[in-house]
């Protein structure tokens, strides 16, 4: 018996094998509430041509931003604070 998650994640593979395809169209055709629940989750996968962050990186903003902070986290790691308020705030960066 599959789960929702493998079932979701076998279908994005099968789904980008094809040309032009992108994971963001795949996911229109998901139900939205599976996401908000937890019943599903995005697997991380960097851009790597186009991002300038990684995931780590990310994660590592947020939990800075818990005990210090906004201004002394984009001092530490080198970013703008429209940036980091994005980061931590999840406007940007949502999937992880």
């Amino acid at each position: 018996m599959t789960t929702l998650q493998s079932q979701f994640e076998e279908g994005l593979k099968e789904y980008l094998k094809t040309p032009g395809a992108n994971s963001t169209s795949y996911l229109r055709g998901w139900n939205n509430s599976s996401f908000k629940k937890g019943k599903v989750k995005i697997p991380i996968k960097e851009n790597k041509k186009r991002a300038k962050m990684s995931a780590k990186l990310v994660m590592a903003i947020r939990k800075d931003a818990e005990t210090m902070k906004q201004s002394e986290v984009c001092k530490k790691h080198g970013i703008k604070p429209g940036t980091c308020s994005g980061i931590v705030n999840r406007k940007t960066w949502r999937n992880i």
